[in-house]
């Protein structure tokens, strides 16, 4: 078993400054030109400028817009990304839909990398397993948080190890409430 050295602290800040020093000159997010930073401090890393270009920032701080819909519709809209779970007579499938509509993560027993472990492919194991694959691969997607919204009973077996299962993974079946914004003082609102 291998074991792990960890770096002295100091020595941490050096890596993480220089990391930063090389982001900074190969044209990245850090630049020099900005006004409040003074070259000593650019030199050592310190720039106080940070550019996030990820797409998904605000979703991930709470910050973006949710979908509302219509009252009328019998499905909630209201999500970032919703965990969706088919449990038919021969397979259990699981997917997680973007708001947009696009299914972003699948798994099912459908998948012959899953179907070849499992003595059945629709009974409890098969939930647990697809619940466990599932979660794994909304992690390494960057999914954290997604809305759970069932449409079957809580206390079915196969329910409650694939709810089980997901959960355990370290994927939380909520999402973060939008955070309102307040306008800066001094504008009025639209």
């Amino acid at each position: 078993m291998a074991t792990v050295r960890l770096l002295p602290i100091s020595r941490w800040l050096t890596c993480v400054s220089h990391c930063v020093r090389n982001v900074s000159t190969s044209g990245g997010a850090l630049s020099p030109e900005r006004p409040h930073v003074s070259a000593a401090a650019f030199e050592k890393g310190c720039t106080g400028y940070y550019c996030n270009r990820n797409p998904r920032n605000l979703e991930l701080l709470g910050l973006a817009d949710k979908p509302k819909g219509f009252e009328t519709k019998n499905q909630r809209v209201d999500y970032y990304h919703r965990l969706m779970l088919d449990i038919s007579s021969r397979h259990v499938t699981a997917y997680v839909n973007h708001s947009n509509g696009v299914k972003v993560v699948e798994a099912s027993t459908k998948e012959f990398c899953i179907s070849r472990h499992l003595y059945k492919t629709s009974d409890v194991c098969a939930a647990l397993n697809v619940g466990t694959v599932l979660a794994e691969r909304c992690k390494e997607t960057g999914l954290y948080r997604v809305m759970w919204e069932h449409k079957y009973d809580r206390e079915h077996k196969k329910v409650k190890a694939f709810i089980k299962a997901f959960s355990r993974s370290g994927v939380r079946l909520h999402e973060p409430k939008v955070r309102k914004t307040l306008p800066s003082p001094g504008t009025l609102p639209i």
